[in-house]
């Protein structure tokens, strides 16, 4: 389908400058790691508490849909086989 790709996107720079949003890619690939951070999208519970997990988010949206969702979690990424990611 042309609104899903064979491709999974990390994307950095939620609520950062772009220098710094940058400078994450560029450590993502000097290190070859992933490092977790907090989930932004956390539910709230009925008592107002807060769940936060660690983990390392991964889009399919193609690249030519991806104008909004990186308005929001940040313009530079790094893209891996979903087929190569599913099977690791």
């Amino acid at each position: 389908p042309e609104f899903i790709s064979k491709t999974l996107t990390h994307w950095t720079g939620r609520d950062k400058p772009d220098s710094e949003a940058f400078q994450i890619i560029e450590n993502i690939i000097k290190t070859k790691k992933l490092f977790l951070t907090y989930c932004p999208n956390y539910p709230n519970l009925p008592d107002n508490r807060q769940i936060r997990t660690m983990m390392v988010c991964f889009t399919d949206i193609p690249l030519h849909l991806s104008q909004e969702h990186c308005a929001r979690f940040g313009k530079f990424g790094i893209g891996f086989s979903k087929e190569k990611m599913t099977q690791y």
